[in-house]
């Protein structure tokens, strides 16, 4: 089904995303894109028999997607309760954990710890997973932003996997990549449709199984490899930066302020630059050089730094550049202010 077709369907049954204090869209658009991007997904690569269902790995992936897909599905159909949603996004984790065998196992060194005990590797993990495919979920607020991102996450991990001559996983982040690209077309500003919680929490799941699916193959190389991270835990960050900083800066905002973190509001990183002036592209273009900056940074410094160095430094970075913008904001309002006081006064002069 091709995405104007999916547009054309939606309009006629009014399937749309409604404007509210979070989003920056002032008009109703056609949602659940999430749906063109799954099926250019996972279409190629069941036919390219990627997907070995006979395999508990690929076989509990892909019921763990589709169950996080439904989910999506019945949001955007009608909003479900975070604690619903949680209640699919926790067993569809404990799949992961038990059936595919993907959990964190080790911190690397990270604050002295190496191997985690069995039950905290669970917890971890799951939380780990939950945490990411929100964050992708909750950057979904700007025409082409979260496809933009993660197209370069796919991007980034798929090399990695090629390099590594892990060519199964790498076709499966390189069609999310071909899947994406074909929807920004539609999702470009002025965007025609929207992924809707369909996509966004697909797409975040896949990303997070991927990300600790990269921990487990980073540490099953040789020392030798020249493609082993010395610090996997930054680098696996560093791709995913943008949805991970931004949501858990917005978390802890929501906490200190006594709200929900699910709660509704305009603090993320997009809507900061946006205040500044910029358009939904060149807000988008900058998230995007920023999450490549810090892959940059990350890669080129795991080569002789360890996660107990590179975790504080790009943490420090992050924040510099969030402080940046707020302090950016900070100006402009005062200038805002100005301008609007001499306009009161010169209106009263003149009334008077």
């Amino acid at each position: 089904m091709c995405i104007p077709a999916l547009i054309r369907f939606f309009k006629k049954r009014e399937i749309h995303d409604e404007p509210d204090e979070r989003k920056v869209h002032s008009h109703n658009k056609p949602s659940m894109g999430g749906i063109a991007i799954f099926l250019g997904f996972f279409i190629p690569t069941l036919l390219a028999g990627i997907w070995d269902l006979t395999s508990s790995f690929y076989a509990s992936i892909v019921i763990s997607l589709f169950a996080i897909l439904v989910i999506g599905v019945f949001d955007d159909l009608k909003s479900v309760r975070p604690l619903v949603k949680l209640g699919v996004q926790i067993p569809a984790a404990l799949a992961l954990c038990y059936f595919a065998d993907l959990r964190i196992v080790s911190f690397e060194g990270l604050m002295g710890i190496q191997e985690i005990p069995l039950i905290f590797s669970y917890a971890i993990t799951v939380f780990t997973v939950i945490v990411i495919t929100n964050a992708v979920n909750l950057i979904d607020g700007l025409d082409g932003l979260a496809g933009t991102i993660t197209l370069i996450i796919s991007i980034a991990f798929g090399s990695w996997f090629l390099a590594i001559g892990d060519i199964s996983y790498s076709i499966l982040c390189f069609a999310l990549s071909g899947a994406v690209i074909g929807f920004l077309i539609f999702n470009w500003e002025p965007a025609k449709i929207f992924m809707g919680d369909t996509g966004a929490l697909f797409i975040g799941f896949f990303v997070a199984a991927t990300s600790i699916y990269f921990l487990k193959r980073n540490a099953e190389l040789p020392v030798s490899s020249f493609y082993k991270f010395n610090a996997p835990i930054t680098v696996a960050l560093s791709i995913i930066v943008i949805p991970m900083f931004d949501t858990l800066r917005i978390f802890f905002l929501r906490a200190i302020k006594g709200k929900s973190p699910f709660s509704p509001d305009q603090n993320h990183l997009h809507h900061l630059i946006m205040k500044l002036g910029f358009g939904h592209a060149r807000t988008v273009l900058f998230l995007s050089l920023a999450n490549i900056f810090f892959i940059i940074i990350s890669t080129s410094l795991s080569l002789f730094l360890s996660d107990n160095w590179l975790v504080p430094i790009e943490t420090v970075l992050a924040l510099s550049l969030t402080q940046f913008l707020i302090i950016k904001n900070r100006k402009e309002n005062k200038i805002l202010e100005k301008i609007s006081s001499k306009r009161e006064k010169l209106n009263l002069s003149k009334a008077s």
